[in-house]
């Protein structure tokens, strides 16, 4: 799976977003590909509202960035049991050795949906990536209104965290929540495909993919990028296939395994396809169908 890694891109702390469809959120990942349809289900937009240190105010968790920075600066440990994480955690305590480290893990706390596991996960997460070479630490905290590298891949880690926990609730691991955050990145396109899968309902207030689903999706995409937007294209035309209860045909074990199929072998996808559309068709037949077309 892909490291954080560092960006150069400017980043500013984002605050609660206002809601808004998730069109709005894949407008790129249309752009790159224009077949395809993602993210359908309404969801708050991430990449609204950004809001300046100036502008920033108080998370539904009631942190406020500038208030427990000032109070905890000069012992940042005794801040962990404020923000809910065990007060006696040795390793988190070693990490919290001063006022950047507070910076970092108050960043994260400001994401309203992220469970106290969250919040530890992101912070060493962070604490733990090896920083990159001096000069493009300067150059990043330049163009990054003088946050550290560190702090800025806080707010894009914390911020993709968010984003799948406004969705997804608690349903999901804290471990995918981060293997999905770091999958995405700041790559707009990249989160789009991701969400598309973390996203989608089969029926009202239903997900049609697990944790394991995702994460299966995600690790292909991560390991095919340059067909990662085929796949999402593929898997949403297996998702448009209706039973005769109007509800999708095939499910999101089924969606996933055949929709790569059909992505790693362009040439037999238009016959895929066809056995998919068939109306006798089921999740086992097409498993197995497909399957010998691709090993044959």
């Amino acid at each position: 799976m892909t490291k954080l890694g560092n960006s150069l891109t400017t980043y500013k702390r984002i605050t609660t977003p206002t809601p808004a469809t998730a069109t709005n959120v894949s407008e790129t990942a249309n752009k790159t590909a224009t077949q395809k349809t993602v993210n359908t289900n309404n969801v708050e937009n991430p990449f609204e509202n950004k809001k300046t240190t100036e502008q920033r105010k108080e998370s539904k968790r009631n942190i406020n960035f500038d208030t427990l920075y000032e109070k905890y600066k000069k012992n940042p440990s005794a801040v962990l049991k404020e923000l809910g994480l065990p007060a006696d955690s040795k390793e988190l305590k070693a990490m919290l050795k001063d006022d950047n480290a507070l910076k970092v893990l108050l960043t994260i706390a400001e994401k309203e949906n992220l469970t106290a596991g969250d919040l530890k996960a992101a912070f060493l997460n962070v604490m733990n990536e090896k920083p990159s070479n001096l000069l493009k630490r300067a150059w990043s905290w330049l163009t990054n209104g003088f946050r550290s590298e560190r702090e800025v891949n806080a707010d894009r880690l914390s911020t993709n965290m968010n984003d799948i926990r406004r969705v997804r609730g608690e349903e999901f691991s804290t471990e995918i929540v981060i293997e999905i955050s770091i999958y995405a990145g700041d790559d707009e396109n990249r989160k789009a495909n991701a969400m598309h899968f973390v996203e989608k309902q089969s029926e009202k207030d239903k997900f049609l993919y697990s944790e394991g689903n995702v994460r299966s999706a995600i690790k292909f995409m991560d390991e095919n990028p340059e067909i990662a937007d085929q796949f999402v294209i593929n898997a949403t035309e297996l998702e448009s296939i209706k039973d005769e209860k109007g509800a999708p045909r095939y499910n999101g074990d089924t969606n996933i395994s055949v929709g790569a199929r059909m992505t790693k072998h362009a040439d037999l996808a238009p016959t895929m396809k066809k056995a998919a559309h068939k109306s006798d068709m089921t999740n086992e037949y097409l498993e197995n169908i497909t399957n010998n077309l691709a090993q044959n």
